[in-house]
């Protein structure tokens, strides 16, 4: 596994697995929070390379927590990549609120992958475990299937044309 210290901030377990499972493919072993409180508490105490956060949360939505985190990186001087991650289009809201970049959900693995190789230091040890093609295919299946299913949902609950 890479060394690199992922954060996921997401509350629906479904795609938590699905997160899970997607990094695990690229080599990665993430923490999660499932929602906006937790996720500031783990950002503030440990040092993260990247955060995904999902904008709709429980308790403090990913824009508000992502600000609260901006506020103690001025202090510490320090700065973590924040991604926003939401099945509805706002990216602008995501940027303006101090994340760094944006996925819209379901998230493919292709463009985990990308956001991954744009944000994370030089020196992280990327893609250290390298799959089987058999596990690769079988976990790659299960993954497309679920976002398909996930794809199906955001188009029926008109979230999606």
């Amino acid at each position: 596994m890479s060394k690199s210290r992922i954060l996921v901030v997401e509350d629906q377990v479904v795609l938590q697995y699905v997160a899970k499972r997607q990094l695990g493919l690229l080599g990665y072993e993430p923490d999660f929070a499932e929602d906006g409180i937790k996720a500031v508490q783990m950002a503030v105490s440990s040092k993260y390379d990247i955060v995904f956060m999902d904008v709709m949360l429980p308790e403090m939505d990913g824009l508000k927590a992502t600000g609260l985190i901006r506020e103690a990186e001025q202090v510490s001087g320090t700065r973590t990549p924040i991604i926003g991650m939401t099945a509805y289009s706002l990216r602008d809201k995501c940027l303006e609120a101090g994340m760094d970049d944006f996925l819209q959900k379901p998230v493919m693995l292709e463009q985990l992958e990308k956001v991954l190789l744009k944000w994370l230091p030089e020196g992280s040890n990327r893609h250290q475990k390298v799959p089987s093609s058999s596990e690769f295919q079988q976990t790659k299946d299960s993954l497309l299937s679920v976002q398909e299913r996930l794809a199906n949902l955001r188009k029926r609950l008109g979230l999606e044309k």
